[in-house]
């Protein structure tokens, strides 16, 4: 069972490949990476350097979470792909757009507001067999 070129089903293809025992990831995993919250707390809880990032579902926490970090913010929704609902918050002016954006990209109604962090951004593409993860390709990744 595969996906190509979105992530979404990869939910899917982990429950049915538990179900039927097959070669899949853990539907816990296939969770983790398509929802960015979960993905952050597991990061986290295996000591990987990550951005500030706050969980939130209505505007009084938004409001709290912008005040928390200091600079340039990221507000995305936890559960899209495809960069589809981000915004990078410069300004104060644009907090309003940044979450009404996000908010209706997300089927959970729920988002992240991040660190931005400064660098160069890269695609590794792989794939895992047997516990052994094979790099396909390092892409730089421009986007707008």
């Amino acid at each position: 069972i595969v996906t190509a070129a979105t992530d979404m089903p990869m939910r899917s293809i982990a429950y049915i490949g538990e179900k039927f025992n097959l070669n899949t990831i853990s539907y816990e995993t296939a969770l983790k990476a398509t929802d960015k919250f979960k993905m952050r707390e597991s990061l986290k809880k295996n000591n990987v350097p990550i951005p500030e990032y706050y969980l939130v579902s209505n505007r009084e926490d938004y409001k709290i979470a912008l005040a928390k970090i200091k600079g340039k913010k990221i507000v995305k929704p936890v559960d899209s792909s495809g960069s589809r609902g981000i915004c990078l918050l410069e300004k104060h002016d644009d907090i309003e757009v940044a979450f009404k954006h996000a908010i209706e990209n997300s089927k959970t109604k729920t988002i992240l507001v991040e660190e931005y962090m400064e660098g160069d951004e890269v695609s590794v593409e792989s794939l895992s067999i047997g516990g052994e993860t094979h790099v396909l390709a390092i892409t730089d990744k421009l986007t707008t």
